[in-house]
């Protein structure tokens, strides 16, 4: 009978307990109930992070200095504070742009800032537009609008630059000197080329009114090699870091060759030889410069390619050893970009026919070759071959230089 009622006391107070934990969950969130171990303002921050507060807005670099330190600053949008300064200066941003304006409505006007940053933290890291509302105090909408401007501008004002390897020539000579000078094999080598697959989202049938109807879309950007649905581009590198030459996007079913033909860098590259005729060796003779490719790409005038093939010497394969050294440079680049702009790599966001994927990468190669310049011998390629990119000013201001 005693353990009886005993029972019974043990089994009323558990269910006290239970009512006082219900009463208790009424008062939390189910987050809270979820995760009973984390903090209430994480779960407040939670809540909030969907809204925005339009007095957050960065109208000025100062309210984005107030509230990011230096290494905040390089975290989230991959400069330092000085460096920001300087691309506020330099990328030529107008300094108020008005967008979405129609005959009922004025549109609104965004700041300088706002385009650069906005640019910078979306590049940075794929994340959901939703996720930078606290920090800009801009609606998704708004965010959207605002950094597909900043992209598609610097890509009308930059992709020519990006695109002829001829403002060059007066760097030429220096930058073979210092491949031959790490390397050991021809004096006559300024840069390196190479191809890079971008991985996509799967193209819709349909995505193309009136283009898939002759074109089976899919088929043609799915890589075989890949087993992925790709895009490629093609990319010169100096031994300083720059990628002087981006085309692209080119479909994924090609291949390197095919790419070297549709971007017309042969052509690019014959006038830079005419250019380059006023450069003579000791004896008076003209010095021809070349880029080194590996085995896709064909030797021809202006071109070298790895030696391959069943007449292939010892001495050949150590050639091709040593150019390898070189020619790594391109993977290099290829990596720092994607590790700085990780939303280039970012398949999901890269929609065909349905986002500016050639202007992201147009904007995200120029913020690296900046980036390069303003950090000078700092860079994994300029270190190795001992190459100081020129100054972030000289840089930009080849754009408009008139042997384009």
């Amino acid at each position: 009978m005693k353990a009886l009622c005993a029972l019974m006391m043990v089994a009323g107070a558990m269910l006290l307990a239970s009512a006082d934990d219900d009463v208790r969950q009424q008062d939390v969130s189910p987050a809270q109930r979820l995760a009973p171990g984390m903090s209430g303002a994480y779960f407040t921050y939670s809540t909030n992070a969907n809204r925005h507060d339009p007095s957050l807005r960065m109208k000025t670099l100062d309210s984005c200095f107030g509230r990011f330190n230096d290494a905040e600053c390089e975290v989230n949008f991959r400069f330092r504070q000085h460096e920001l300064l300087q691309l506020f200066d330099q990328l030529g941003f107008p300094a108020s742009v008005r967008i979405g304006a129609t005959a009922s409505w004025g549109g609104m006007v965004f700041h300088k800032s706002e385009l650069l940053l906005v640019m910078l933290r979306r590049l940075a890291y794929p994340c959901r537009l939703a996720d930078l509302r606290p920090m800009f105090g801009l609606s998704s909408p708004q965010l959207s609008v605002v950094f597909e401007y900043a992209v598609g501008f610097l890509t009308q004002k930059y992709e020519r630059m990006l695109r002829s390897p001829c403002i060059w020539g007066d760097y030429i000579p220096g930058w073979a000197d210092c491949i031959f000078d790490k390397i050991g094999r021809f004096d006559c080598v300024f840069a390196f080329i190479d191809g890079t697959v971008r991985h996509i989202s799967r193209p819709g049938p349909r995505a193309v009114p009136g283009v898939a109807d002759r074109v089976d879309v899919q088929r043609l950007f799915y890589s075989g090699h890949k087993r992925k649905h790709a895009i490629k581009f093609q990319t010169m590198v100096a031994p300083c870091g720059l990628i002087i030459h981006l085309f692209g996007p080119h479909p994924g079913r090609g291949n390197d060759a095919g790419m070297f033909r549709t971007s017309g860098l042969a052509g690019a590259l014959a006038r830079l030889r005419v250019l380059m005729q006023h450069v003579v060796d000791v004896n008076g003779h003209a010095i021809s410069y070349y880029v080194y490719g590996d085995p896709a790409y064909r030797n021809s005038a202006y071109m070298m390619r790895s030696i391959f093939g069943l007449g292939m010497t010892i001495q050949d394969a150590l050639v091709n050893t040593d150019m390898s050294k070189g020619r790594i440079c391109v993977e290099w680049q290829y990596g720092e970009l994607l590790q700085l702009f990780a939303f280039l790599d970012f398949s999901r966001g890269l929609q065909l026919f349905l986002s500016p994927i050639h202007h992201y990468f147009v904007a995200g190669v120029l913020l690296l070759n900046c980036r390069l310049c303003m950090r000078g011998i700092e860079g994994k390629t300029a270190r190795y071959f001992n190459c100081t990119p020129p100054s972030l000013i000289e840089y930009l201001s080849m754009w408009n230089d008139r042997r384009l």
